[in-house]
């Protein structure tokens, strides 16, 4: 599995489609689906693995560089995907982190 994070615009979703995979075995903006598990009260860890079972490629936003948000479900938002998000980096292959388009491998 490929994780790709960085900066929300910076081109992630075109890096991700240069390694030529189906758009069906892309998970785009894991942050988003994550959210979406917790909004609806899912068992987001439990429904998350699911959800990247057979996924190739993940992409994700880096959310947690900013102000702490005073709104606590998305201070918690942000915990929930640093946390699932550092233990799908422990367990791809490769890591990139891109930023303006560009890509840094960053693990394998």
């Amino acid at each position: 599995m490929i994780l790709i994070i960085g900066g929300a615009y910076n081109g992630k979703a075109e890096f991700a489609r240069s390694f030529g995979v189906p758009d069906t075995k892309i998970l785009y903006n894991a942050h988003e689906k994550i959210k979406q598990l917790m909004k609806e009260h899912r068992n987001v860890e439990a429904e998350f693995k699911k959800a990247i079972d057979g996924i190739e490629i993940i992409t994700c936003d880096e959310i947690g560089l900013g102000i702490v948000p005073i709104d606590k479900f998305e201070r918690d938002w942000r915990e929930m995907t640093g946390r699932l998000i550092c233990d799908t980096a422990k367990k791809a292959d490769t890591v990139y982190r891109v930023y303006y388009g560009i890509a840094q491998k960053i693990k394998g």
